[in-house]
């Protein structure tokens, strides 16, 4: 690449311009993080439509959304391929658990105290209230920690 030539924002490392023509066994092709993103979300809709009205239904989507939640920030949206192996060790496993308490405690306590917080707060128009975009975002940086501990930990 010549200095007066423009430069390409687009251009990757495993591009054939950079002299790589190789793709990278890590990582995932569009059309299969498209449709693995689309199954997660119909199936996630189906339990949420199925568990929303049933007692304890939002606190069981919950955990499962959470446990889902986990391989999707670990594979990187699905770009790359979930690292297994460091996911199913028994000391990650025994943190997972004691974040779906720490799940489910939380949902169930929310939940609670819903009836006692202002209008405003709990409403819904067309977009999601803001009491579940602040639960959502509990959750979301609960999931976040469980990763970067697993990351992180040192198992046999």
């Amino acid at each position: 690449m010549s200095d007066d030539e423009p430069l390409s924002l687009l251009r990757t490392s495993n591009s054939p311009e950079s002299g790589s023509a190789e793709p990278n066994p890590n990582k995932r092709d569009g059309g299969m993080v498209v449709l693995i993103t689309l199954g997660y979300l119909a199936l996630g809709s189906i339990l949420l439509v199925n568990l929303v009205d049933r007692p304890g239904g939002i606190q069981i989507f919950a955990m499962v959304a959470y446990t889902f939640l986990i391989p999707y920030i670990a594979s990187n949206r699905f770009l790359n391929l979930v690292p297994w192996d460091r996911l199913i060790r028994g000391n990650v496993l025994l943190g997972h658990c004691l974040g779906l308490v720490i799940v489910y405690g939380i949902t169930t306590e929310a939940l609670a105290v819903k009836p006692r917080l202002p209008a405003w707060f709990i409403t819904s128009g067309r977009r999601p209230s803001l009491f579940l975009v602040c639960l959502g975002g509990i959750l979301l940086a609960l999931a976040f920690c469980e990763y970067h501990w697993v990351m992180k930990s040192k198992d046999e």
